[in-house]
């Protein structure tokens, strides 16, 4: 899988670490954020190629993010996977309604977040 730019936002500083780690060994660029707005921020300069989204917090902080990236980037938005504990089919449907291309449950495979990522992004 070639480079690409991830921007993660997941609050469990251990959590954060661990997958930021992990991703960069992979070779992606990583930018690593424990809440929604350093996130947002984070993609002034412009969108990157995929959002990891920690689902844990708030339903309507994740539903807001996913709106505003919709919105923000003129339908150039980054691919979004989010990733939480809520795995019943109606709030997966309803994150994937609002722009989520994926969601992972947790705990996760990182076989199943590659697998992912490499559906979701080009070569």
């Amino acid at each position: 899988m070639s480079r690409h730019s991830i921007v993660l936002v997941e609050t469990e500083p251990t959590t954060r670490t661990f997958l930021t780690r992990l991703l960069e060994r992979r070779g992606h660029g990583v930018t690593a954020t424990g809440d929604v707005d350093s996130a947002m921020a984070a993609m002034d300069g412009g969108p990157p190629d995929i959002v990891l989204l920690d689902g844990q917090g708030p339903e309507r902080e994740a539903c807001a993010v996913l709106e505003a990236l919709r919105s923000r980037f003129n339908g150039q938005s980054p691919k979004v996977v989010m990733v939480g504990t809520r795995s019943r089919p109606k709030e997966v449907e309803k994150y994937c309604a609002l722009g989520a291309d994926a969601y992972l449950s947790k705990p996760f495979l990182m076989a199943d977040l590659d697998a992912t990522l490499s559906q979701l992004l080009p070569g």
